[in-house]
């Protein structure tokens, strides 16, 4: 304190003693007035602090917490702020709550901030204290976000550890907007206060979220789960179980990947995995269009099948080996689940969500188990309808063996096959081809096409694949690339109706005799038939050859019967006959009557001359009997006879003229 005065000769040293008394007062009526002003400030700040810890600590919303710290720190301050925490693997953390004084530029959330390579904030993290950073918008601890600052306007930056158990789960931005400010000693120990005191209350709505959201998914993990198990039919299974997880799980895309085992839908076994359902419309056309994906390739479901584990990507567009879908362009996360059952790998679950980070090591667990879950219904309904398929098959082969066994015309057998291997498979385009074997001959008594009887003309050898087929004597498959196929077996290709897509061929043999060929075809897709039907159809080829061999033999049996029976009947009726002329007229009416003549007549050999002995019939323009002709007229009878040395009259030739 100074005191002045004009006037002179004046008692200083009273009058300072007087001074030094009024200046002590003054100096502790100035510290009381300081203490109070910051007692009042501590009274308001505890006031603050317990009102937002209160408020937190009775919310259970863990956005909705974030949002009160964020809100209350901020209108306190007159700072922006934002709160966020870390992510899964500690690569970003994404703003979850913020406040922003200026009402025309509302807070941003859901951005993701990265930490590595993020120096401000990797400070925070590893130190765990306070960072204040002036000039935000120059200082080098800043660098990497530099433009972000001068976009928000941001001068001055604050970052303020999130700590729970000693570990720092996010971080608490608070952003001075007007030049020239800075942060003071009280406001930076404020909000590592209120900080402080929140934190715990955040953690515990984190801790009650992630329960809710635990026993969430265990509810829709089990609901799938029933679903699943509760049904056989494997298509159905899988579009109901697809759509019900996006559902349960508030996901953007799930979609199954079933490996193609047999080759039928890719061409190639165990190469591709093809996608069996599909969420929404891209799961439809997906699914219309066949979509594969390599099995080990660069996408994220063809690794997670070929290793047997989860493969996720929280950050889908970064991720190198991922296959990016034109068709779900908003995918931030993306998680492949193995289908795995009874220790075999059969397949993948692509589970996808347009928020970035959306899944944890614990929705991993829960994921794949419901997935194995899934898996094992679905081999169950596989397992289920491969039992109904082969008791159904097993039926359609009794009965037909029994109706084979009982048929004994070989066109009634074709016609058999046809009509049970219909119940079997595909037969639109079907034939039945028996090979003559003496005349090198192929007979088509059975053409199908699609679905309507045709006909086909007995073709003579050719290198075709039913020649093939008949010489080398095995099945043959084609599923796709038929004239790359001919061309490869070096064949002919030997186009009858409409060429084939899919081809399959099985010989009926009987020992080392291919006694012909049973072929199924399509004309409309590849890959219809797989082994499975060529074991089928090679099962009833063997039934096959032997039913048309004992039809043959039968047939055989009954023409030697009447053969015995007609010579027996001859040999009577010759025995009765007591001219010449009569055993001649009734040896040529049972010899046109047994193999349907339209002439017979009756030579006696003499030298160089026949002589016609008889005729049947015996009609007025028939030729005469006893008429002498010579030899070298007729060369088909001189050819077709040997002269004997000795002369016999009894000697004779017939010439037959058939219908």
């Amino acid at each position: 304190m100074c005191s002045f005065s004009y006037r002179e000769n004046i008692d200083i040293e009273k009058n300072t003693t007087l001074l030094q008394a009024i200046a002590q007062q003054i100096g502790v009526a100035i510290e009381n007035a300081h203490l109070f002003e910051e007692t009042q400030q501590r009274s308001q700040e505890l006031v603050l602090i317990n009102r937002i810890v209160s408020e937190v600590a009775s919310s259970f919303d863990l956005n909705k917490s974030l949002g009160i710290v964020a809100t209350e720190l901020g209108k306190a301050i007159n700072v922006q702020t934002g709160i966020a925490l870390i992510n899964e693997g500690g690569a970003t953390s994404t703003v979850i709550a913020g406040y922003s004084p200026n009402p025309n530029r509302p807070p941003v959330k859901g951005l993701e901030i990265p930490i590595a390579g993020n120096p401000s904030t990797e400070q925070v993290i590893e130190t765990k204290k306070t960072l204040i950073i002036e000039n935000a918008q120059e200082n080098p601890l800043t660098a990497p976000i530099h433009e972000m600052m001068r976009q928000h306007n941001i001068h001055s930056l604050g970052i303020f550890p999130l700590i729970v158990q000693n570990e720092v789960i996010g971080t608490v931005g608070l952003d001075i907007l007007e030049e020239g400010r800075s942060f003071r000693e009280n406001e930076i120990r404020l909000a590592e206060t209120i900080i402080t005191q929140a934190a715990t209350a955040i953690q515990n709505a984190r801790l009650f979220n992630e329960v809710q959201r635990r026993s969430t998914q265990l509810q829709a993990a089990a609901e799938v789960s029933r679903t699943a198990s509760s049904m056989l039919d494997p298509n159905p299974l899988l579009r109901e179980t697809v759509n019900l997880i996006r559902d349960r799980f508030g996901l953007y895309y799930v979609g199954v990947f079933l490996i193609d085992e047999e080759g039928t839908f890719s061409g190639e076994a165990r190469k591709w995995a093809v996608l069996q359902a599909g969420t929404g419309e891209a799961g439809r056309l997906q699914v219309e269009r066949r979509h594969q994906l390599e099995i080990g390739g660069s996408s994220m479901v063809g690794q997670c099948i070929r290793d047997g584990k989860a493969n996720i990507s929280q950050l889908a567009s970064e991720e190198a080996q991922r296959f990016s879908n034109p068709l779900l362009p908003d995918t931030k996360s993306e998680m492949a689940l193995p289908l795995i059952s009874r220790g075999n790998t059969i397949g993948a679950m692509s589970i996808q969500s347009t928020k970035a980070n959306a899944f944890t090591k614990e929705d991993i667990a829960v994921f794949q188990t419901m997935a194995d879950q899934v898996a094992n219904a679905l081999q169950n309904a596989k397992l289920f309808n491969q039992t109904e398929r082969d008791a159904h098959e097993l039926k359609v082969l009794n009965e037909m063996s029994q109706a084979l066994s009982t048929e004994l015309n070989v066109a009634e057998i074709i016609q058999t096959i046809y009509q049970y291997v219909s119940h079997l498979m595909d037969t639109s385009y079907f034939f039945v081809a028996l090979h003559q074997e003496e005349q090198n001959l192929i007979e088509f008594p059975l053409v199908v096409e699609n679905n309507v009887k045709s006909k086909l003309p007995p073709m003579q050898k050719r290198e075709g694949l039913t020649q093939y087929v008949i010489d080398t004597k095995s099945s043959l498959l084609i599923g796709e690339n038929i004239e790359q196929k001919i061309q490869e077996l070096g064949l002919e290709r030997i186009i009858e109706g409409s060429p084939a897509k899919s081809w399959l061929g099985v010989p009926m043999m009987l020992g080392d005799k291919v006694l012909g060929v049973i072929s199924a075809q399509n004309t409309n897709r590849p890959r219809v038939f797989n082994e499975h039907h060529r074991e089928l159809l090679m099962s009833v080829a063997q039934q096959s050859a032997i039913a048309i061999q004992n039809a043959n033999l039968f047939e055989q049996t009954q023409r030697q019967l009447a053969n015995i029976s007609t010579i027996q009947e001859i040999t009577s009726d010759l025995s009765a006959a007591l001219t010449f002329t009569g055993v001649v007229n009734t040896l040529l009416a049972h010899l046109a009557s047994a193999i349907s003549t339209h002439t017979s007549s009756l030579f006696t050999v003499e030298e160089e001359t026949i002589i016609r002995a008889g005729v049947y019939p015996s009609l007025k323009d028939s030729p005469p009997i006893n008429e002498v002709l010579s030899l070298s007229n007729y060369p088909l009878i001189a050819t077709a006879i040997t002269l004997p040395k000795t002369k016999s009259a009894w000697q004779s030739l017939w010439q037959i003229r058939r219908l």
